[in-house]
């Protein structure tokens, strides 16, 4: 275990500028209304390669999910990364200290049992919400202390943590918050969720946080509130965006988290990876 949390903390060494060609692209599994092997395949088939498991809270039994891993490992998908649940049952700020310990000891359960599928990174929400204005640096710190405890845990599992920004009212809804949410854990990485972000550009973001950027989810907005729409959709300057990921040395993967909602029709695998074949034509011109 010392020698796999040894090789997680290595990755904090400076990383040098990368090339979006090099990036393997990937989704997130709430791009599917229904997930069977046939919609692995169709994934596979597009140029998507790598996967991310939601764990949602009102399933949150990982071997529910088994299929779809045996399926991946058949057709040669890489289980990349995990989401941990979250609502007002799995979050990390809650400051009362006995429901907090309970609360941690339900993510590293499910960390110990998701770390046979081979992840590389889990993906936790720093906080659900509301959270109220003269609570927040009360719940800042007790996330801190949950991210410490998570992220040596992930760590001796051989899992990158990574904390993700978020909107509105959630914690780390701005790079400086994140900044404080990780300020001197090695062991823990940043999500840079770019449709999550209203108090100043995904870019932005990306300059200011860097290299701690180990994971991305990737969807588009407008501007104002969360969306997950296809890329293009919204307002984002994707090649701002891609630039200032290279500059930080993301070393992907392109991870799509675009959400196919009800009454609409479903986004098919192969509109983003279209879209990727098109925009990183447009960046080698």
């Amino acid at each position: 275990m010392k020698t796999k949390m040894g090789e997680i903390r290595m990755q904090r060494t400076a990383r040098a500028p990368a090339s979006p060609a090099t990036w393997a692209l990937g989704t997130s599994t709430s791009l599917f209304r229904e997930l069977d092997r046939d919609r692995l395949r169709e994934t596979l088939e597009s140029g998507i390669t790598h996967l991310e498991i939601v764990i949602p809270a009102a399933d949150p039994n990982p071997s529910s999910r088994q299929e779809v891993v045996d399926a991946c490992r058949e057709l040669g998908l890489t289980v990349h990364s995990v989401h941990l649940p979250f609502n007002w049952e799995w979050d990390p700020s809650e400051p009362d200290p006995e429901l907090r310990s309970q609360i941690l000891k339900k993510h590293r359960a499910i960390l110990e049992e998701v770390a046979a599928w081979g992840p590389k990174t889990a993906i936790l929400h720093p906080s659900y919400e509301p959270i109220a204005p003269d609570e927040r640096s009360r719940r800042i710190k007790a996330c801190r202390e949950s991210l410490a405890v998570l992220g040596e845990a992930a760590a001796a599992l051989g899992i990158r943590l990574c904390v993700e920004c978020l909107p509105r009212t959630c914690l780390g809804n701005t790079s400086a918050e994140i900044a404080t949410l990780i300020d001197g854990l090695d062991c823990v990485s940043v999500c840079c969720d770019v449709n999550h972000l209203v108090q100043e550009t995904p870019q932005e973001f990306i300059r200011a946080v860097g290299q701690r950027i180990d994971a991305v989810h990737i969807s588009d907005y407008d501007g104002q509130d969360e969306k997950h729409w296809p890329p293009g959709r919204g307002v984002i300057d994707w090649d701002a965006v891609i630039a200032a990921l290279a500059e930080a040395g993301f070393p992907g993967p392109f991870m799509f988290e675009v959400v196919s909602r009800k009454g609409e029709d479903p986004v098919e695998p192969r509109l983003l990876s279209d879209w990727w074949r098109r925009k990183a034509a447009s960046l080698v011109r």
